[in-house]
């Protein structure tokens, strides 16, 4: 049988998911309709202040995860930081868009992005072995007993460990997963956890995906998209593909796909 690189647990995923899900459809859609503006060219920021809001009001309570926002060394922008305490894994909550665009990035003569810096707490992964089949073999890909040296040891290198310090302090953290979301037309449509390699512009390690764990809506209305998501024709054919499965009961949940996957 496959193992998933990522132990999360199905409550956990849940959490996360549901935690996006009521940010984006209910506490942004709410300031939205509250706080129209003659020119309305469109608020990405304040959609993923209200997708943290989201996530950690619906943490509110669970002593399992600690979730603390922190700002991003290169800008004063904030991110909210979900750490499993057992696990010792650290998750990020990313627009897919964004992902893309930081792996776009290149050279060294810069300040690194916090993706980049939060990338190399995943230098213990053994980038050699894609899919592991028991918990024993799973457990040594995970954490072998030598570790290589980075690939690359210079000036940039250094920066992004310096901001990863500076964003995760005393914290012990065993692996960092980037949950990549993607919204379209204010859907919640995809959701996917990525296990990135130490240097963050390569490919992925694993892929796996978490969008069987987004609550089924039921409304077909199209709304006007106020930021730069835009409509490609997949909110709608998804939306069909839950419906045409069963999904009549929102109580009925599909059983998890996991995908993995190298990009």
């Amino acid at each position: 049988m496959i193992q998933s690189l990522i132990p999360a647990t199905k409550d956990l995923k849940d959490k996360i998911v549901q935690g996006i899900y009521n940010g984006n459809t209910y506490d942004y859609q709410d300031f939205k309709g509250k706080k129209k503006t003659t020119i309305n060219n469109g608020t990405p920021f304040n959609r993923m202040d209200y997708i943290y809001e989201g996530l950690i009001n619906n943490f509110k309570g669970d002593d399992s995860c600690l979730l603390k926002a922190v700002t991003s060394p290169r800008t004063w922008q904030k991110h909210l930081q979900i750490y499993h305490k057992e696990s010792k894994i650290l998750y990020l909550v990313v627009k897919d868009d964004r992902i893309h665009g930081v792996k776009m990035l290149s050279g060294t003569d810069r300040s690194p992005h916090y993706l980049e810096a939060y990338s190399v707490i995943n230098k213990k992964l053994s980038p050699s072995n894609k899919l592991f089949f028991d918990d024993e073999q799973l457990s040594a890909n995970l954490f072998p007993d030598s570790v290589a040296e980075p690939e690359f040891m210079g000036e940039f290198y250094h920066k992004k460990r310096n901001s990863l310090f500076s964003m995760i302090g005393s914290l012990e953290v065993e692996m960092v997963v980037f949950i990549s979301i993607t919204i379209k037309k204010d859907e919640l449509i995809d959701v996917k956890a990525h296990v990135p390699s130490e240097d963050f512009l390569k490919s992925f390690l694993y892929n796996e995906s978490w969008s069987n764990h987004i609550p089924v809506s039921f409304n077909t209305a199209e709304t006007p998209s106020d930021d730069e998501d835009t409509d490609d024709g997949i909110q709608m054919g998804i939306k069909k593909k839950y419906l045409e499965e069963g999904s009549v009961n929102p109580s009925i949940k599909r059983k998890a796909k996991i995908v993995g996957s190298i990009e």
